[in-house]
């Protein structure tokens, strides 16, 4: 088994021959596609082992990058420097609110920022996105 921050697209590709996927990714709920065709087959087939290869193993600590930050942080990062509110970063991320907050108290106290706008400025300038 393994992790990753974000799963863009919850899917199911049996065999590589077939690809389970939803109808709407935003509300996987609404019902699913059987998909036969090779091409998307393939495309769903790509996507799970670039993910794969990213990912970090169960019971592991995820890589850091050089200036220790973790996929997940950095992405964090990136959504917040667009302006982003922090509902919008849990919903992207796929974590609470609570998680979102965490996490941008950390960020702010290594950067040495009051504020996330600071936060983003000190990111910016350290090469940190």
């Amino acid at each position: 088994m393994r992790t990753v921050p974000i799963v863009p697209l919850q899917m199911v590709v049996v065999d590589r021959k077939t690809a389970v996927l939803p109808l709407n990714p935003k509300q996987p709920r609404d019902g699913a596609l059987e998909v036969r065709s090779p091409g998307v087959v393939a495309l769903a087939q790509a996507l799970f082992e670039q993910l794969w290869n990213a990912a970090t193993p169960f019971g592991e600590s995820a890589q850091e990058d050089d200036h220790g930050l973790n996929p997940m942080e950095r992405q964090l990062l990136e959504i917040i420097t667009a302006g982003e509110t922090d509902e919008v970063a849990a919903r992207a991320l796929s974590v609470s609110l609570r998680t979102i907050r965490r996490m941008m108290a950390s960020l702010m106290d290594r950067l040495e920022a009051t504020s996330r706008f600071q936060a983003g400025v000190q990111a910016t300038k350290r090469g940190w996105i």
